[in-house]
């Protein structure tokens, strides 16, 4: 038992660096940074949490914003309470656009 583990130790060390053509050694492992498990609370409400792929910083608070593709959407319309008609959305997943506001900001019903 006492031969096996230095054999095995030897084994591991082998396997874990490597040389490449060029003769430089090339270590197998990945660096795996640990991050203090502390969040920080951004100003909409949502937390954040370190980042081991960013040095162990905070992620940013802003939202990435995803860029809408467009969708062929049919071509009907939907008549609005003051009787304008508005047409779908092709970057709302073909919702109705809003109608306009009537009245001070209010629909008219």
């Amino acid at each position: 038992m006492k031969k096996l583990i230095p054999t095995l130790v030897t084994l591991f060390l082998i396997t874990a660096c490597t040389q490449n053509e060029s003769g430089v050694k090339v270590s197998n492992e990945q660096q795996i940074n640990a991050c203090s498990e502390e969040t920080k609370e951004c100003p909409d409400g949502r937390s954040v949490k370190r980042n081991p792929n960013k040095n162990c910083e905070f992620d940013s608070c802003q939202r990435k914003k995803i860029k809408a593709t467009p969708m062929m959407c049919t071509a009907d319309t939907k008549q609005c309470p003051d009787g304008s008609y508005v047409g779908r959305d092709h970057y709302n997943n073909c919702k109705f656009k809003a109608c306009p506001p009537t009245n001070n900001g209010r629909d008219i019903k």
